[in-house]
């Protein structure tokens, strides 16, 4: 299957989450509230700026009631929120970026596109490379053809010396998390799940769970660290044993404007030839892959 099949997504969290109705405005739950003042709001507090907090969550979609009493309900769905929204700090405190983005300012990421807006295709690699040697090959041919590649190496990979974070980022290419142990985050218990994404997992913006897996028990979690969930739109089932040729021949078919493109750092599509056919391919369809504009920081969006 090569597209992210979206509304198993949907059905599994119907399965895995609450309900989530959406309320129609109630101009009384925020009165007594000057909202655009933008009070600073955390665990613990009360009163009408917690309310109009639950009520602005509520026509948002989360099951929250108006209770005037940020508790652990609330601020877990403050989190939740805080990681649908480009450019706000997951802390579960209501910020004034918070205020802004219940109102409606701020910009929407994608579960599967991740953090990036625009036409580009997105080539992202999950895993560990064969090599140290192989790995700054590739990155180095991906920095001279100007393409930016975006990786999920899991932690036991860099432990192991095979992968080199700061070298990546010191050649445009972004990192971040895929766990500590290339675990099944979905058939864990929180506490597991946060533990492997502590060291040696990366550390980062933005992680991608191992096999696509995730629940709400997994989004949860990414937030509590200051993680945003990232997937993918176009699987190239390059984990089949697929044949450079093949590969390259499946992303320049088939990628569409705005794709994050899955892909293996220990398979035939992580080397120079790949990348720069891929490139070109896509260049003939008058698309264009993420160009690479240089280092990038832990904290850095992979912006194309």
């Amino acid at each position: 299957m090569r597209r992210l099949p979206i509304l198993l997504i949907l059905l599994a969290l119907a399965g895995a989450g609450p309900a989530v109705p959406v309320r129609a405005a109630t101009p009384a739950a925020v009165a007594g509230c000057a909202t655009e003042a933008a009070p600073m709001l955390a665990f613990g507090d009360t009163g009408p700026c917690v309310t109009a907090v639950q009520h602005l969550l509520g026509e948002a979609g989360y099951d929250l009631p108006d209770t005037g009493r940020f508790d652990a309900d609330t601020r877990a769905a403050v989190r939740r929120f805080q990681a649908s929204r480009q450019g706000v700090a997951i802390t579960g405190r209501v910020t004034p970026e918070t205020w802004a983005a219940l109102a409606g300012a701020g910009r929407r990421y994608s579960i599967e596109r991740g953090p990036v807006e625009g036409d580009h295709v997105l080539l992202t690699f999950d895993d560990c490379p064969t090599s140290l040697a192989a790995f700054r090959a590739t990155l180095l041919a991906a920095e001279r053809a100007g393409i930016r590649l975006v990786l999920f190496p899991y932690g036991t990979c860099q432990a192991a010396g095979l992968f080199d974070e700061d070298f990546a980022r010191a050649h445009g290419h972004p990192v971040y998390s895929h766990s500590a142990t290339h675990a099944h985050l979905d058939a864990l218990p929180r506490a597991g799940v946060l533990t492997e994404l502590d060291e040696p997992a990366i550390q980062g913006g933005y992680g991608r769970p191992p096999y696509g897996g995730w629940n709400w028990t997994v989004l949860d979690a990414f937030a509590e660290r200051g993680m945003r969930l990232w997937t993918w739109t176009l699987d190239t089932l390059d984990w089949m044993g697929r044949s450079r040729a093949e590969l390259v021949d499946d992303v320049v078919r088939h990628a569409v404007p705005g794709d994050s493109v899955l892909l293996h750092m220990q398979y035939a599509g992580f080397d120079a030839a790949a990348l720069t056919a891929i490139k070109d391919g896509l260049a003939a369809r008058g698309l264009a892959v993420c160009r690479n504009t240089g280092p990038v920081s832990a904290d850095t969006d992979p912006m194309c």
